[in-house]
């Protein structure tokens, strides 16, 4: 997921693993030219690592089982898998959904991996992943009831606002107006698997400009920490 240079030779690496969850490993040596280890460590790769455990644990060997490297190739495909990263860092699911954040990023990768993808379906991509993995966080907003008075949101014009949350037309003074199609589409994206049939969704809806500003809008107000990541996932 992520590394950093650490004492002498060595490199640190931030790794999400699928019982574990997210874990720093030492690899001794990596920064090292003649280091065999770091063609094992690259930016995305699925691995098969032998942790050594002990005061600080640390990468004792590694094999690459699956690699994703057509998103190294592209700087565009880099910067994006990169945002994802960040956002995985930012909301990592701890205990038990360890395994469903995993399983999670790695179907991700794969999409993004496919190079018949246009640049519009990839930015797609990282929107499904963000709210997808809200969902996964516990950071699932409530879009079906009105935060403040209950009544249900189906098929009715919808507003967000950062103290309330999601509610209905009868509370939304000062708050950011939405299109009840989004609403409806946003609850598919966290709980659809379908990824083609999301992307296809996507690309014929009309709320293109809606859906990105309640993305960045809904990150920040929850973490209370912008990150520059959200602004790749603008239609290019």
């Amino acid at each position: 997921m992520h590394a950093r240079p650490f004492r002498d030779a060595d490199r640190l690496y931030e790794v999400l693993t699928p019982s574990e969850g997210m874990l720093t490993l030492v690899a001794r040596g990596a920064a090292r030219s003649s280091s065999k280890m770091t063609g094992f460590l690259q930016p995305f790769d699925r691995v098969r690592l032998m942790i050594g455990r002990g005061r600080m644990d640390h990468i004792a060997g590694a094999a690459t089982m699956e690699s994703f490297r057509n998103l190294r190739s592209s700087w565009p495909d880099f910067i994006l898998a990169s945002s994802l990263v960040e956002l995985v860092l930012k909301l990592h699911v701890p205990g038990v959904a360890a395994r469903r954040e995993f399983d999670l990023f790695l179907e991700t990768l794969r999409v993004l991996d496919d190079g018949s993808r246009s640049a519009r379906d990839r930015i797609i991509i990282g929107r499904i992943f963000l709210w997808k993995l809200f969902s996964l966080a516990g950071w699932r907003p409530n879009i079906e009831s009105c935060a403040v008075c209950r009544e249900a949101l189906a098929h009715a014009p919808v507003s967000y606002d950062a103290v309330k949350g999601f509610v209905c037309v009868a509370h939304a003074e000062g708050a950011m107006q939405l299109p009840a199609s989004l609403m409806v589409f946003l609850a598919d994206v966290m709980d659809n698997g379908d990824w083609n049939a999301l992307i296809a969704t996507a690309l014929g809806g009309n709320h293109e400009r809606e859906w990105f500003s309640i993305s960045q809008k809904y990150y920040q107000d929850i973490l209370e920490a912008p990150i520059e990541s959200l602004k790749l996932f603008q239609y290019v």
